[in-house]
């Protein structure tokens, strides 16, 4: 019997050396478990930073160069073209980018085509200019052939007046020259 006991003593000893060699290793585990969650943790904050803003500092950019545009700035942005690659934001950089470029090209047509207008406005104005000259111009002169056409009717009327009043007094002098010659009639 005391054999089992100082087996037991023996064993009882083991068990609670043990059970203080589990608690120092659960205690430690513990410990690292949260130093390792800790530093996880730590990784996927400053990850999770890196890789949000290596997407939001590039959509940030674009949607800057996009009001830029919107207020008519359509200067070249290198920095966009840096910005192109074949991700997604990639191909919007590159799209926002044509887009800028084909703005660019339409307001220059614009340009030339208002500036060409401008001259053919100008040169309208000028035609208008010697057309209306010329109007004025074949107005007066139909002004003059009016008042030389009256002149002419007016002088026809004297003319005639006087032309009758010849041909009255042509008539009775004719009548008492054949009455001088001829007294009998």
């Amino acid at each position: 019997m005391l054999a089992n006991h100082k087996t037991l003593a023996a064993m009882h000893k083991a068990v609670l050396t043990y059970n203080k060699y589990s608690d120092q290793n659960i205690e430690t585990l513990k410990t690292d478990v949260i130093v390792i969650s800790s530093v996880g943790i730590i990784i996927m904050f400053v990850l999770s930073t890196l890789i949000g803003s290596s997407i939001v500092n590039p959509l940030n950019i674009l949607v800057q160069v996009s009001k830029e545009t919107s207020d008519g700035d359509l200067e070249e942005k290198p920095y966009i073209d840096e910005m192109v690659n074949r991700t997604e934001i990639g191909c919007l950089a590159k799209n926002i980018q044509m887009m800028r470029h084909a703005l660019s090209s339409v307001i220059k047509g614009l340009k030339v085509s208002a500036e060409k207008i401008t001259g053919l406005s100008g040169r309208v104005e000028s035609l208008a200019t010697e057309v209306n000259k010329s109007y004025q111009s074949e107005q007066q002169k139909y002004q003059q052939i009016t008042d030389l056409s009256e002149g002419m009717v007016d002088s026809f009327q004297v003319v005639s007046s006087v032309v009758s009043s010849t041909l009255e007094s042509a008539q009775a002098s004719k009548k008492e020259a054949e009455l001088s010659l001829n007294p009998s009639i």
